[in-house]
């Protein structure tokens, strides 16, 4: 009897372990990511002032501001700056205008060798001059008050 009742028991218990195969845990992998973008914002809004040109000294007007801005890391880069709201199409050049319907001002803008390169990140703040000029010879019979355009500056990734 005793071995009877200890066969059964066995019995059971390799049956449990049967049936607990049934139900065998198993596990996967799952890939985790994201991508990072390219991205380049301005820290500020630059503004280039030529200060009081003076008809009559003989020297061409020359001013600069400085452009900031960051990119991912890793990002390349390139400024532009646009043609400005009174471009003359057929002589290429930007404009600045007057007090007067036809009051324009010729000037030309200069980006140096850093307005293309690689972003460092948030963090890191990328700075330059941009410098522009006007020629005595186009302001020497201006009409006296303010000149203004307005250029638009882009930093792409």
């Amino acid at each position: 009897m005793k071995a009877t009742k200890l066969a059964a028991a066995l019995g059971m218990s390799v049956g449990l372990v049967a049936a607990g195969a049934v139900y065998a845990a198993d596990t996967s992998n799952m890939t985790v990511q994201a991508a990072v973008v390219g991205s380049c914002k301005f820290n500020s809004t630059p503004v280039l002032d030529f200060g009081n040109l003076d008809p009559a000294n003989a020297t061409n007007g020359s001013g600069s501001s400085t452009i900031s801005f960051w990119c991912t890391k890793g990002s390349s880069y390139t400024v532009t700056a646009g043609n400005g709201n009174n471009y003359d199409i057929p002589n290429t050049t930007r404009q600045m205008k007057g007090p007067g319907a036809t009051d324009l001002m010729p000037y030309s803008l200069t980006l140096p060798a850093a307005a293309t390169g690689t972003g460092a990140g948030k963090s890191t703040a990328i700075t330059f001059a941009v410098t522009g000029t006007v020629l005595n010879a186009n302001y020497i019979n201006a009409t006296v008050g303010s000149y203004t355009d307005t250029v638009q500056m882009a930093v792409n990734p």
